[in-house]
């Protein structure tokens, strides 16, 4: 009996190790489970991780790119604001400006005051704009010349209007310029001076003026007289006749 014991104990025992060694392997494995858990876990942490900052990245990239475009876009928008707001103001300037004109310039008349008389060349300076004239500087000349006019000069001290006068819109300045500055003259001729042989009788204006909203206008005239029509006709072409 006490074999059979044994042999019952020893039967239980190698059951209990068994069993034992089961629990074992059962615990190795499941430590492995979780390991390999912790392992891919981690691993996964480490590619949100790099995923993060691989968006963080092309985010930056993203805002950088849109701040460039906002700020080309809104140089545009300054840009295009102030080349409207420019012809705005240009065009405002070509409307409400003075255009000043040297109108009549025809024949010579006989002229006579309280003090003196003589041959003139009746002609008037109107301004035919919206706003008056403020005249910058003004250049007249009458008289012979051999080949194309000269620059004209000075005008004389009793010519009605200087530097600085201003031109009222549409009330015309009525110009009796005397021919004192020519060289020859006519007897046979009361109302006309004479033509000099080889030479061109020319009257030559010249008128640089501004207005209230522009400036830098300049008008230029150029007459010269014909001996068939007796009487003094436009010259030059656009070279010396313009308004701008």
């Amino acid at each position: 009996m006490l074999a059979a014991g044994l042999a019952v104990a020893s039967i239980e025992t190698t059951k209990h190790i068994g069993v034992r060694r089961e629990r074992t392997d059962q615990i190795a494995q499941a430590q492995g489970r979780s390991s390999e858990k912790r392992a891919a876990q981690s691993e996964e942490a480490n590619i949100r991780a790099a995923n993060a900052q691989e968006d963080a990245v092309d985010l930056a990239v993203l805002q950088l790119f849109l701040g460039v475009f906002g700020l080309a876009g809104l140089g545009m928008t300054v840009y295009y604001a102030r080349h409207a707001s420019i012809t705005a103001v240009r065009a405002f300037e070509s409307i409400e400006r003075p255009h000043v004109y040297i109108e009549g310039v025809r024949k010579f008349s006989f002229h006579k005051e309280d003090r003196w008389s003589d041959h003139v060349l009746p002609y008037r300076i109107r301004n035919h704009g919206k706003t008056p004239a403020i005249v910058r500087d003004i250049r007249v000349w009458l008289g012979h010349a051999d080949g194309a006019p000269p620059e004209p000069g000075a005008p004389y001290a009793t010519y009605p209007v200087q530097i600085g006068s201003v031109l009222p819109c549409d009330e015309p300045i009525e110009v009796f310029h005397r021919t004192f500055e020519l060289t020859a003259f006519d007897a046979l001729f009361e109302s006309e001076p004479s033509f000099v042989p080889g030479e061109t009788l020319y009257f030559r204006a010249v008128i640089k003026y501004a207005g209230p909203f522009s400036g830098r206008h300049e008008t230029s005239v150029c007459w010269a007289q014909n001996e068939e029509e007796r009487a003094l006709v436009q010259y030059g072409g656009a070279r010396y006749n313009y308004n701008k």
